[in-house]
């Protein structure tokens, strides 16, 4: 999806952002034609490892900022996603990023890549820390 927002094919959901102005938090799985062209075109990337609230807010700094989140970027296991990778982020760690981003700066959100399984109990599980993890995006934190 990011690619389609910096113009490089058609999403039908527009175009024109900077890939400069891009950070992919949770990166872990990119293959080398992919990494060229994001470092080519300026995508800053972020390891799990590296992705904490601070250095986020060290880099949005006052900027508005569009939140897309593919879950497959979690640590498998704690959400359905078609593409399971280890040593993705933990939920704990993406709540307080989104936690530390002020609300005012939100332009925003968009989640992704949730993929049911066959498994009811196992999805209503997920979907439960999901929401724990976006509970700091719906607007009801305190000024």
């Amino acid at each position: 999806m990011q690619a389609a927002a910096c113009g490089l094919w058609e999403s039908g959901h527009g175009s024109g952002l900077n890939p400069a102005q891009v950070v992919i938090v949770g990166v872990r799985d990119i293959d080398g034609p992919e990494a060229l062209l994001m470092q080519q075109a300026g995508v800053r990337k972020l390891s799990p490892d590296e992705a904490t609230a601070e250095t986020v807010l060290s880099i949005i700094g006052d900027k508005p900022v569009w939140i897309h989140v593919d879950w497959d970027a979690l640590e498998p296991g704690n959400g359905p996603a078609a593409y399971a990778i280890a040593n993705g982020l933990q939920p704990e760690r993406l709540r307080a990023i989104f936690e530390a981003i002020p609300e005012a700066q939100i332009a925003g959100i968009e989640l992704a890549e949730l993929e049911a399984s066959r498994d009811r109990s196992s999805d209503a599980a997920a979907i439960d820390c999901l929401l724990e993890i976006v509970w700091p995006l719906a607007g009801t934190r305190k000024a």
